[in-house]
């Protein structure tokens, strides 16, 4: 059975994470996406030495099954080589700080002229309009413009740094994806492009819908303040006897009951919704309780208990727990510098057709000929463009 965006011809402009983490969707649906690289460093996720110890193992990561031609976009031969690729691929990511497309030359109005139906998903921290349209950013002054890293703090306590990288996935990556699959409908059924613009900090606000709401309907938000956030004995995190930490949600009477018989302490029922306040009557039994019994007790004495219980993991342990097995949530692929496979996330098979295969990792470059071959270029402007790469 043919994979849903099978036909789609994607142009992937991007960098670093938010557009490849889109694309990466989108090729993993079933999108043939090729992505541009500059003549130089291309995408610097490749050999940054933030990018993990194993070099490359990001990028792949992120560009397996992808397709890599290198163009240098400041040179009107490689302009000419992008317009012509691009009537083949009217689909464009790019990342790009804005306004560096027009000064190109490839912007949005230059490729509506040249290609009506084109769409154009523009990625950028702060939007493309604006009073911070220019200001350079990365994930962490998103989320702290957001409210998000205000509101990821202990109460009366300093904001702590995010695991992950939020904004670029939830506030980029993801608004992307949605945004193209619209577009996309709407090329289909009536011809019309489309320019898209995603801003991480926009999106990184809309994470927080009900302390935005709480904010307007007169409340003060603060991390741990509501239920939600810490504020309740039934819906925390607790230390266990051995250090480690166990997450509890028992939100519905149901399922704090169900946790009450679990652990044999009816005398908790009356606790259900006490405010996790130092010193309270519930927060303190619900401390003393979980520090009674070890990490590996907790998972035991709990398994089978379905009350909204789970035990809060490090990254080593999740692949041999049975949902990531039982999900697919990671796949070998090989790496340069790597004797065996490395197991990579994998996409979730949101089809029922299993898990998209990762792909092989595209060196830089390496589908150059072949897509201009695609796109109808010349064998002599092949070669001009070749040479053009290979001499920097």
């Amino acid at each position: 059975m043919a994979l849903p965006l099978e036909g789609i011809k994607i142009l992937d402009l991007t960098r670093l994470l938010p557009g490849p983490f889109a694309t990466w969707i989108l090729q993993s649906w079933g999108a043939d996406v090729v992505k541009v690289e500059d003549p130089g460093a291309g995408d610097y996720m490749r050999t940054a030495p933030f990018a993990g110890t194993v070099p490359g193992a990001h990028f792949a990561t992120l560009n397996r099954g992808k397709r890599s031609i290198v163009l240098d976009l400041r040179s009107e031969q490689g302009r000419e080589a992008f317009f012509e690729v691009a009537r083949q691929r009217p689909v464009i990511v790019e990342s790009f700080r804005p306004g560096v497309l027009d000064r190109l030359g490839i912007g949005y109005e230059a490729l509506k002229e040249k290609i009506p139906e084109v769409i154009v998903c523009s990625i950028s921290g702060y939007g493309q309009t604006g009073a911070y349209r220019d200001r350079a950013g990365h994930d962490l002054n998103y989320v702290a413009l957001s409210g998000f890293l205000g509101l990821n703090a202990p109460p009366n306590g300093a904001p702590t740094m995010p695991g992950t990288q939020l904004a670029d996935v939830a506030g980029g990556s993801l608004p992307a994806v949605g945004a193209l699959l619209a577009a996309l409908l709407r090329q289909k059924t009536t011809g019309e492009g489309a320019k898209i613009d995603i801003g991480m900090a926009d999106w990184a606000t809309m994470l927080l819908p009900f302390s935005h709401t709480d904010r307007a309907t007169g409340q003060t938000p603060r991390g741990g303040s509501t239920m939600l956030t810490g504020s309740l004995v039934c819906y925390n995190i607790y230390e266990t006897k051995d250090g480690r930490h166990m997450a509890l949600s028992a939100l519905e009477p149901k399922f704090y009951q169900a946790f009450c018989r679990a652990v044999e302490r009816p005398d908790l029922l009356e606790h259900h919704l006490d405010p996790a306040v130092e010193g309270g009557p519930g927060s303190e039994k619900m401390q003393v309780l979980f520090k009674s019994y070890t990490f590996e007790e907790w998972k035991r004495m709990l398994a089978e208990a379905d009350c909204c219980a789970e035990p809060i993991l490090h990254l080593e342990e999740i692949p041999d727990t049975p949902l990531a097995k039982d999900r697919g949530w990671f796949g070998p692929t090989r790496l340069d510098g790597c004797e065996e496979p490395v197991s990579l996330p994998c996409l979730p098979d949101v089809f029922g057709e299993g898990n998209a295969p990762g792909g092989a990792v595209p060196g830089q470059g390496e589908h150059t000929r072949e897509v201009l071959e695609e796109a109808g270029c010349s064998e002599e402007r092949i070669r001009a463009i070749l040479s053009r790469i290979e001499k920097g």
